[in-house]
């Protein structure tokens, strides 16, 4: 076997990075500063994403989607990133890490509800798992949803949480019985439900253009309509998300590490140094 063709695109992934290239450096790039500067991307680019079929290759076709790969995800994460991750994860968690918990595991009537407008741009979704006392550790959780009313009530907090501001919707991991981590169920739960609240802003070390905040749930009241898949299930259910999730960060590591050794070859190929560029003392 030649392993070093195994590693080589075909024509399509090809084609699509290219596309996305162009886009990145017709779109995002000229965006970035603004965006780092205001601790998010314009609204407007995330439209632009949407209507070039950007966020929804997770997502059926049937609600607007492109059915793609998740190699193709994984070269979106990694193009973006070329340009600004903070813009970067903003659209991948909102596409890639909440978006297909509702396209895998939602009702039709919840992926009808949610699913176009996330894949146009024109809403943002965030997703709600890690805790002050909880991150990759997801059975250990203890944000708790307790019946009342016909639905439930969400007490509890969430820490970290990429697009908290920004967001139109959640996907929220709370406890509904002791029982480890066969006792969580993830719940949709709209960013104007009363009882949820959010942090400041968080200050980071980068990522700058991505809005990252605790998010705070006192007596959030849900109707049992907002359950996303099987109740109990919740924590299979992110084990099973988090694999398109881990393809992503890894990408868009790649991405930052691309471009940081274009820009540092350009600096080096171009530095003058005793009135002569590198190139011309090389030869």
């Amino acid at each position: 076997m030649n392993y070093a063709a195994a590693w080589e695109l075909d024509q399509e992934h090809e084609e699509f990075r290219a596309s996305v290239r162009a886009f990145v450096d017709r779109h995002v790039r000229p965006a970035a500063a603004q965006a780092e500067e205001a601790g998010r991307p314009p609204a407007a680019l995330l439209k632009e994403m949407g209507s070039a079929g950007l966020l929804g290759l997770a997502v059926p076709e049937a609600y607007g989607g492109g059915g793609g790969d998740a190699l193709a995800a994984t070269i979106l994460a990694e193009e973006l990133t070329r340009a600004s991750g903070g813009i970067a994860v903003t659209a991948l968690v909102s596409g890639y890490m909440s978006t297909p918990h509702i396209a895998r595991f939602g009702t039709d009537e919840q992926r009808a509800a949610y699913l176009p407008g996330l894949v146009a741009g024109e809403a943002v979704a965030a997703i709600a798992v890690t805790e002050p006392g909880a991150g990759s550790d997801v059975a250990g959780i203890t944000t708790r949803a307790t019946r009342a009313g016909g639905g439930y009530q969400i007490d509890g907090a969430k820490m970290f949480i990429t697009n908290a501001g920004i967001a139109d919707v959640f996907v929220v991991a709370a406890r509904t019985s002791p029982d480890g981590h066969r006792g969580i169920t993830t719940f949709i739960v709209d960013a104007g439900n009363p009882g949820l609240s959010l942090g400041k802003p968080l200050r980071k070390m980068g990522w700058h253009a991505s809005d990252t905040r605790e998010v705070i749930f006192s007596g959030c009241r849900v109707s049992e309509d907002a359950v996303l898949g099987t109740p109990g299930r919740g924590f299979h259910q992110i084990m099973a998300a988090f694999q398109l999730e881990r393809l992503n960060l890894a990408g868009m590591g790649l991405g930052h590490a691309a471009e940081c050794l274009h820009e540092a070859t350009e600096y080096a190929a171009n530095r003058e140094v005793f009135g002569r560029s590198l190139i011309s003392l090389q030869t």
